[in-house]
């Protein structure tokens, strides 16, 4: 296992009545399957085992709620991938994206009446079964798939996951990891699953990245990880075949997502990506960074789904960027999910696994 030092160069502040700034320090590892377990994992996943596996339920917490924080970010996207797109376009949306990232940074307060009461308001439903599920299924639902592993406990689980560029698969840390220091085995990514069909095949985990502060010690605020894939045959990588999202960080936690998920638990069946429109309901000011929260009726099974930023079907590379995964819930609240903000530490691990 390697362990990586990132050093967080955006500077954060917290709800105060005269916020300071920090500078923090994070480490993550990165840690390598063994070949013999990668060898083995497609083949473990048979038919009959992807129908029996258990939805991941979704972690619970115990926290406090805020609906309004001060914030000093640097916002920053980078682009995504569509193996369709036109590449006479790059010049153009290149100059777009090296704007944003330069851009100033910006303190924002925000209005204490900003956010909704639990339940928060969302749409919720199944993506049409044509747009995905073969071969032919467009960008960007191609690059959002469905995760099968084993957990720790010898149980067959599933989660949701995303491509992310390189062969990295976007994902929640929980989604890899039991927090208490051991990783799971027979990881595979499935993109754009339906009902048993695998129309980009079954693409099998080669090593896994995580923050130590959640694979070490359950940090829900460090719930996110990435998986490096094997590449197919040929040497093709994931996101030469399904594409990837793009990628943004250092956001105002006041967005609207489109939030994607296999959710399996009753009532929903795990055979079906699901898609929830939702907006910035509550901050949980518990977490460090704070994590921004949506409402929703996905439930286990979406566990490590993408939170899109600018969700534009068939859209061009400044579109579709990942900006939160399904991470935890609140104890007796269903229906209502958070994620863990991207900042700039959130980057520097995602490159390290697009680099991988």
């Amino acid at each position: 296992m390697r362990k990586f030092v990132c050093i967080l160069f955006g500077i954060f502040f917290l709800i105060a009545a005269s916020a300071a700034g920090t500078w923090a320090t994070e480490t993550f590892s990165v840690y390598n399957i063994p070949s013999d377990q990668t060898a083995t994992a497609a083949k473990y996943w048979t038919a009959e085992r992807m129908q029996k596996a258990t939805p991941r339920p979704i972690p619970k917490n115990k926290t406090n709620l805020q609906r309004s924080l001060t914030e000093t970010l640097q916002p920053a996207d980078t682009p995504g991938y569509d193996p369709s797109y036109d590449p006479s376009r790059k010049a153009c949306q290149a100059s777009v994206l090296t704007d944003n990232e330069a851009g100033a940074p910006s303190t924002e307060i925000l209005d204490p009446s900003i956010g909704y009461s639990y339940p928060p308001p969302h749409t919720t439903f199944f993506v049409l079964t044509p747009l995905y599920g073969t071969t032919s299924t467009p960008f960007p639902y191609k690059a959002i798939g469905k995760v099968f592993y084993t957990g720790t406990d010898g149980r067959d689980y599933v989660c949701s996951g995303s491509a992310i560029g390189g062969r990295a698969v976007l994902t929640a840390g929980h989604c890899v990891s039991n927090e208490a220091g051991s990783y799971y085995t027979n990881w595979i990514f499935v993109p754009a699953y339906r009902g048993g069909k695998e129309p980009f095949g079954k693409w099998t985990a080669s090593s896994f990245l995580t923050f130590d502060s959640y694979h070490e010690g359950g940090n829900m605020a460090r719930d996110v990880a990435f998986a490096v894939v094997k590449k197919h045959l040929g040497g093709v990588k994931l996101s030469q075949e399904v594409g990837h999202l793009g990628f943004a960080y250092n956001l105002s936690l006041v967005q609207h997502w489109s939030m994607f998920g296999y959710p399996a638990a009753s009532p929903w069946n795990g055979q079906s990506m699901v898609d929830t429109e939702a907006s910035y309901a509550s901050a949980d000011t518990s977490k460090t960074p704070n994590t921004p929260g949506i409402g929703t009726t996905q439930l286990g099974g979406c566990s490590g789904g993408p939170w899109i930023r600018y969700f534009v079907p068939g859209g061009t590379n400044e579109y579709n960027l990942a900006n939160g995964v399904n991470s935890y819930s609140l104890e007796d609240k269903d229906y209502e999910i958070f994620a863990p903000y991207f900042d700039s530490s959130v980057k520097a691990l995602k490159d390290e696994a697009v680099a991988q």
